[in-house]
């Protein structure tokens, strides 16, 4: 096979012979700039902006975005929800789609099974992350099994694949149900102070909670930590996240600038401040869980936290000779359960509380769903004991179809980005090594070709009579193949739960004096509303009136030493 040449190599030779055209006219040293200014105009406005993309790019034949690839289509990708425009563009042009960013740099996104499962099952080790947008990810997340990549993730997660099988996660719903009680107690002390002062509903941040919550969830479940999270809103690991998640413009500038130059990392503003203050923190707790727990972990040879069995796991797998993770690795595990563990699943049932109030005949149809089947949400006298058995939510339908709904509707994490690391054909097209392609699940998750005429409807009905052309990629909010999510099943129980618990004591109502979050959808890792998801709510019949003081509460220590 002859050698592919690219824009870079064009740009190498063009400059070689700008030198030496420079050498043999033999012009002052003043012209040498003018000449090197005038070979990158030619190069990068003329060559790799227009006559590259246009006339000599192998991705010149797929179906392309109409458009100037001077400046491309970045403007409506920067300025309106993560994913939307490419919903746009699929609709109006195919499955598998050109665009550019600005100089002429090409992009594709795929939205069809074909080539989504050529990236994702028939070849997913050929379409890493891109180096840039690990770099940008890995001060919070770590180098955990999220961000590795080839054989180093087929070791981890063959290593982590314990602390989430069927019986972990059993082990597990206990602890859900435990801090979703805790959750909602809190909330109904505060209110019960509003109420002194004659107030009917609560103003909430629905996500706020939710991210307090999960945090704490993750820190019992993952690793036998009691983080605190919701006794204690100003956490510094909390707020280390509230950092990263800032949304004011200039933030949100910079992060866009590194995700192409990792370099402005380093540069002296306040939000390279703010992301080095949050990886610091973040990088301490993770320690700290090493340095108190791990070497009980190893010991304990019946304990069914994620920490504990990825450790004996590990000790499995270095016995048998394989090298298993690293104290360095198994701290960036952590901060990738840390993070990752806590806020999608907290995003996913916020935006979800978010659509049951907009929509109160469905939020009233689950509630009366909940009712019938967990009657004991509903009665203040109720202990929860850990020890006995509860309703497997499972077992709801309309939940399940609800939660379904909702993560297909508003995915949390939007979008996946891939780099080929050799050539490759999809769908007939040549894919050259280097090409970037996109598979966002905000927008194939709303792609009529799978989901029929009213793709853009929030209707949890849909999921008992889907049409045939659902197929495994129609939905691609958890990924799927070697790289899909494995804490998925993790995550839908206790988005369940959480649900469960939240709507047997609250009715939820919109805040209309604030911003609606579904207007300010912002990506950053997940995508989260700018605002926050701010409502109002009110205690269900069952619970108004009821004193947080006059009923029993469940006080068993949450850290495992009672283990």
């Amino acid at each position: 096979m002859g050698m592919t040449y690219t824009p870079d190599h064009i740009m190498a030779a063009g400059t070689a012979i700008t030198f030496v055209v420079l050498r043999k006219l033999d012009l002052s040293l003043l012209w040498w700039p003018v000449g090197l200014l005038m070979h990158i105009f030619a190069y990068w406005f003329i060559w790799h902006a227009l006559l590259w993309p246009l006339i000599f790019s192998e991705l010149r034949h797929v179906p392309t975005v109409p458009g100037f690839p001077l400046w491309g289509q970045f403007l409506p990708i920067i300025t309106e929800e993560c994913g939307l425009p490419q919903r746009r563009w699929h609709y109006e042009h195919g499955p598998v789609i050109r665009y550019f960013f600005p100089l002429g740099f090409e992009r594709l996104s795929l939205a069809d099974e074909e080539s989504i499962s050529h990236v994702t099952n028939k070849n997913p080790y050929n379409f890493p992350k891109p180096l840039r947008a690990k770099l940008w990810m890995m001060r919070i997340l770590g180098d955990g099994v999220l961000l590795a990549e080839g054989q180093e993730h087929i070791d981890q997660r063959k290593t982590l694949n314990a602390g989430f099988s069927t019986s972990a996660i059993r082990s597990f719903v206990p602890i859900f149900w435990q801090k979703s009680l805790l959750m909602v107690d809190q909330q109904q002390l505060e209110f019960q102070e509003l109420e002194k002062d004659g107030a009917e509903v609560m103003k909430i941040d629905a996500l706020d909670w939710l991210n307090r919550c999960t945090l704490d969830i993750i820190g019992i479940a993952g690793f036998k930590f009691e983080l605190g999270a919701l006794l204690d809103p100003l956490l510094p690991l909390r707020n280390a996240y509230k950092l990263v998640f800032k949304f004011d413009s200039w933030s949100r500038t910079m992060h866009g600038i590194q995700a192409f130059f990792p370099q402005s990392q380093r540069w002296p503003c306040q939000m390279n401040k703010d992301m080095e203050e949050a990886r610091v923190i973040i990088q301490d707790k993770a320690e700290t869980i090493i340095r108190e727990k791990l070497h009980i972990a190893e010991k304990n040879k019946s304990g069914k936290d994620v920490l504990t069995l990825i450790a004996q796991e590990n000790l499995k797998q270095r016995s048998e000779g394989f090298p298993g993770l690293s104290r360095d690795n198994i701290r960036d595990q952590i901060m990738t359960f840390l993070g990752a563990g806590h806020d999608t699943t907290a995003t996913g049932a916020a935006w979800t509380i978010q659509l049951l109030a907009n929509f109160p005949e469905i939020q009233d149809r689950l509630r009366n769903e909940i009712r019938e089947r967990m009657p004991f949400l509903f009665n203040p006298d109720w202990h929860f004991d850990p020890d006995a058995p509860v309703t497997d939510p499972d077992l709801l339908p309309y939940l399940s179809n609800v939660c379904r709904e909702s993560l297909r509707h508003i995915p949390p994490i939007p979008m996946t980005v891939r780099e080929a690391l050799r050539d490759d054909v999809i769908k007939g097209y040549k894919i050259p090594k280097g090409t970037i392609l996109y598979m966002l699940a905000n927008a194939i998750n709303h792609m009529y070709w799978f989901w029929g005429d009213e793709p853009n409807d929030f209707d949890p009905d849909r999921w008992d009579d889907l049409p045939e052309t659902v197929v495994p990629s129609a939905m691609l909010t958890f990924l799927q193949g070697p790289r899909g999510c494995i804490g998925r099943k993790f995550a839908e129980i206790e988005m369940k739960i959480l649900l469960c618990v939240m709507l047997s004591r609250w009715e939820f109502l919109p805040d209309y004096s604030t911003k609606d979050p579904e207007d300010w959808k912002m990506w950053r890792l997940v995508l989260r509303p700018k605002y926050g998801v701010p409502m109002l709510v009110r205690p269900v019949p069952e619970w108004d009136g009821v004193s947080y003081f006059s009923r029993p509460h469940y006080d068993k220590p949450m850290d495992g030493s009672a283990d």
